[in-house]
């Protein structure tokens, strides 16, 4: 459905490119990796209530604290924090390159 609304582009069975441009399994492998390296090495869990509240507050401090390479050191909170309903009506006024402005 995503390849058929022009969302994702189909490159084989297996991988949809994401706008980025990575692949969506390089991507989930790469979080994958970081979850094992940063989260689950050496720990257990006395129970599967206890695995999920830690897992719940390490994935908050992933995505609301801690600094990510790929997107300049700064946390994805930040880095794609949701714009003011405002700033959102303004931007999509905004022409883009190569489009005329509104009422032109």
């Amino acid at each position: 459905m995503l390849v058929e609304l022009g969302v994702v582009e189909q490159r084989h069975a297996a991988v949809l490119e994401v706008f980025s441009g990575a692949p969506v399994t390089i991507v989930a492998e790469r979080f994958h990796r970081t979850v094992r390296a940063e989260f689950l090495s050496g720990r257990r869990f006395a129970s599967q209530q206890e695995a999920q509240a830690a897992l719940d507050a390490w994935v908050a401090h992933y995505n609301d604290e801690r600094p990510h390479q790929g997107i300049g050191m700064v946390p994805p909170a930040r880095r794609f924090a949701p714009a003011s309903r405002a700033g959102y009506t303004a931007a999509l006024r905004r022409p883009h390159a190569g489009t005329p402005p509104v009422g032109v």
